[in-house]
């Protein structure tokens, strides 16, 4: 009887052990992130990649270096006069998203701008190293 219980928590720690790593909760604005769409726009002209069009990011890893790089902005002044190279969509667990006009350039040097689509008169710089780390996960993780 001693073993027989021994087994079954030996089984129930197994159990949580496996289960805790499954799912990385990634959270913005309080609430949990099940994966952020990446589109390319038909309108922009990519020279450093054509060959992307579109990816849904679903791991934790590459949903925090959005969600850091969105949290890292700066409001930007004046009015923003821009093509967006990518549309960008976090979808919440909720069923909710929050949609984005991204654009990053193609040089190591270049910092990001970000749109919510809610607000298109607000734009926000990305930083350069959250730009960069963006340009990595998009066109050169997958390859």
């Amino acid at each position: 009887m001693e073993k027989f219980s021994l087994l079954i928590i030996l089984f129930i720690l197994i159990l949580m052990g496996c289960s805790s790593n499954v799912n990385e909760n990634v959270t913005f604005a309080g609430k949990d992130v099940i994966n952020i769409s990446l589109n390319a726009n038909s309108n922009y002209e990519q020279s450093q990649k054509e060959s992307f069009k579109s990816n849904t990011f679903k791991d934790a890893d590459s949903m925090t270096i959005f969600i850091e790089a969105i949290k890292n902005v700066e409001r930007m002044g004046g009015v923003l006069n821009y093509i967006a190279e990518f549309n960008m969509t976090v979808n919440f667990k909720d069923k909710s998203s929050t949609e984005y006009h991204i654009s990053l350039g193609n040089e190591i040097e270049d910092e990001g701008l970000l749109v919510e689509l809610s607000n298109t008169v607000q734009g926000y710089i990305i930083q350069k190293e959250d730009a960069q780390k963006l340009r990595e996960i998009i066109y050169y993780r997958n390859e």
